[in-house]
């Protein structure tokens, strides 16, 4: 199995990397494939207020478009459905 890729953070539009970050093991091998990274309270203050702005915008947008972005959201998912299973 491959490598896990970088794996960062996504908060309000961006990556970021972290200061921390734990190992990720592949159970049958124990072999290190990739590092998960450990968000820290500046990171999840971050969120929480990119979370926050999100809802404004959100909760301004019609019921329909909402409604058509969700279906959109899960069509495009069942579409990639392999490779997100990988």
């Amino acid at each position: 199995m491959p490598p896990y890729p970088d794996i960062q953070l996504y908060i309000d539009g961006a990556w970021r990397k972290t200061k921390d970050s734990l190992p990720i093991v592949n159970p049958a091998t124990e072999e290190e494939i990739g590092r998960l990274p450990i968000a820290a309270a500046g990171d999840l203050d971050d969120a929480l207020a990119a979370a926050e702005k999100g809802f404004k915008v959100w909760s301004r947008t019609a019921p329909a478009e909402r409604g058509r972005i969700i279906l959109d959201a899960a069509r495009r998912m069942r579409a990639s459905q392999e490779e997100i299973a990988r």
